[in-house]
């Protein structure tokens, strides 16, 4: 990621997916390969992230969406599980669901 001149380099592998949360906010969700889902400030032009959301035991994170009017984050990989985060209390998943036999993409 670049903006105002600086780079983010949080993340340890590729970035798979970016999202931005609804509601006119300027938060900006990634998942990486790294198995994370880091979450951003748009509106500071800093290189580290505002918060670290544990993937749940992804091992990489291909897909993330946010939903609920921006209240929760899904994210998804290279495992069979749907992984869904209230992002006000990040630190734990609300939900699980294992509902495909390959890896979910999108």
């Amino acid at each position: 990621l670049r903006q105002l001149g600086s780079e983010a380099t949080s993340h340890t592998d590729r970035i798979n997916e970016l999202c931005f949360a609804p509601a006119g906010t300027l938060t900006l969700y990634t998942g990486s390969s790294d198995g994370t889902v880091r979450v951003w400030d748009a509106n500071q032009a800093c290189s580290v992230p505002v918060a670290t959301i544990p993937s749940g035991d992804l091992k990489e994170v291909w897909s993330v969406s946010a939903a609920g009017g921006g209240s929760h984050l899904l994210a998804a990989g290279t495992e069979t599980a749907v992984v869904i985060w209230d992002v006000r209390r990040p630190q734990e998943a609300v939900a699980r669901y294992e509902v495909h036999t390959e890896a979910v993409t999108q």
